[in-house]
């Protein structure tokens, strides 16, 4: 069994997770790093979802890796200015972007939709992915862009 899922059923039972490493393998899904500064927390994430995870596994970042926060605002919430698909791109991939509630968003980026539209036919929990951007829309000249 995975020890995410056996960890999750842990922590559903009130019970602390398993940290005990178990060695490398494939089924060593599950890894606990402490750090407790929130700026050097998110350099972390960073550094796994880009580089660590990605030469570990052979994983693409951008669409193998999904970083979930618990939280919307600080360092390390959704909202953080940093995060894994700030790598760098050309710039004819970074040329079409929409800012919107202090977040840039891009094609090829991944969205979770918060709360249910009816109307579209999409509902709290639905994952997808950024296909287009409408350039009426699209914030250009952004600073560092």
């Amino acid at each position: 069994m995975s020890r995410i899922v056996s960890n999750a059923h842990r922590v559903n039972r009130g019970e602390f997770p398993d940290l005990t490493a178990t060695g490398a393998g494939p089924g060593q899904d599950f890894f606990f790093l402490g750090e407790e500064d929130p700026e050097k927390l998110q350099q972390l994430i960073v550094d796994l979802a880009l580089r660590r995870l990605p030469v570990r596994y052979g994983l693409d970042p951008r669409a193998d890796i999904q970083v979930l926060t618990p939280m919307h605002r600080g360092p390390i919430g959704r909202g953080s200015s940093t995060r894994p698909s700030d790598s760098p791109e050309p710039p004819a991939q970074r040329e079409m972007e929409l800012l919107r509630g202090g977040r840039i968003f891009r094609i090829g980026d991944r969205v979770l939709q918060l709360r249910n539209n009816y109307d579209k036919g999409v509902y709290n929990g639905d994952l997808g992915r950024i296909t287009a951007i409408d350039p009426r829309r699209a914030d250009r000249g952004r600073a560092g862009g």
